[in-house]
């Protein structure tokens, strides 16, 4: 693991210390947590994917709205359940998240995390806002449409229909309606936004919002990383632009982390999982 620091200059009344942690993918985080400890952050953000939505096993899973998924993921609940104890906690939904159900907010929520599924609230100096993963909306949707059509299919997983169906309606649209409000509101506003490619390549293009501070994920770097640069990244493909770093918007700047762990049967080359920590001031 590599600890990048990234320092932002802002308008808040003191500094403040962030811990980004995204990407853990159900992944061990004994080593995560005993340095966000150490770091002693005012926030901890996990801007998606603590769990790996093609698990062994997961094509055979019931769905059952009453039952928390993340049972399946001790680890992605293990950070769920001890991040709070560090500092307060905020999460938001990425695509490996599709499959979490009411039961697993509930679950979330008592562990002491604040889920910002769509929605945003306030926390001292800052509004704090997450952008789901379409993902997640798009599943939502499915579900809802494949029961009123089909009312005796009794199976629980509708995973490879719902690939399909999104691939065919090409339904790759995050829910932003929402961000309106989020944006009138006073304070530092902080998005997390899983997918960095809603910066600048898809709507809402977020570097033309009014927003402070913009973190995200999912991109893991490029995978491989020659010269600095990654080689591939779902959403943008060959060598994209949105592994990492700092990139400035027209009113804040977006923070990228290559995130914590893989899930691909392609190795992370010159590319370690990276926590990030931002000091604002």
């Amino acid at each position: 693991m590599q600890i990048t620091t990234y320092r932002i200059g802002s308008k808040l009344n003191r500094s403040y210390r962030i811990a980004l942690a995204a990407d853990t993918h159900d992944k061990p985080v004994d080593r995560l947590l005993r340095e966000l400890e150490a770091l002693k952050p005012d926030l901890i953000l996990i801007p998606g994917d603590i769990v790996f939505r093609r698990k062994k096993g997961m094509k055979t899973f019931t769905y059952d709205p009453d039952v928390p998924m993340l049972l399946r993921f001790p680890n992605g609940d293990r950070l769920v359940h001890e991040a709070p104890g560090i500092a307060p906690t905020f999460f938001s939904y990425g695509n490996h998240e599709w499959m979490l159900t009411p039961a697993d907010e509930e679950r979330i929520a008592d562990a002491g995390v604040k889920l910002l599924d769509n929605a945003w609230t306030k926390f001292g100096e800052f509004v704090i806002g997450g952008l789901s993963s379409p993902d997640v909306t798009n599943y939502r949707t499915f579900q809802t449409e494949w029961r009123e059509e089909h009312p005796d299919d009794t199976r629980g997983n509708l995973r490879d229909e719902y690939w399909n169906w999104e691939t065919d309606a090409l339904r790759r649209t995050v829910d932003a309606e929402w961000l309106d409000e989020f944006e009138t509101q006073e304070g530092y506003k902080l998005l997390m936004c899983h997918q960095p490619e809603y910066w600048a390549i898809r709507e809402p293009r977020l570097m033309g919002h009014p927003i402070d501070l913009v973190v995200a994920g999912h991109a893991h770097g490029g995978q491989i990383r020659l010269a600095g640069r990654g080689l591939f990244s779902p959403g943008q493909g060959i060598l994209p632009k949105y592994t990492s770093g700092v990139h400035h918007g027209e009113y804040g700047e977006m923070v990228i982390s290559r995130g914590l762990a893989n899930h691909v049967p392609v190795p992370r080359l010159f590319n370690p999982g990276e926590l990030v920590v931002l000091e604002l001031g």
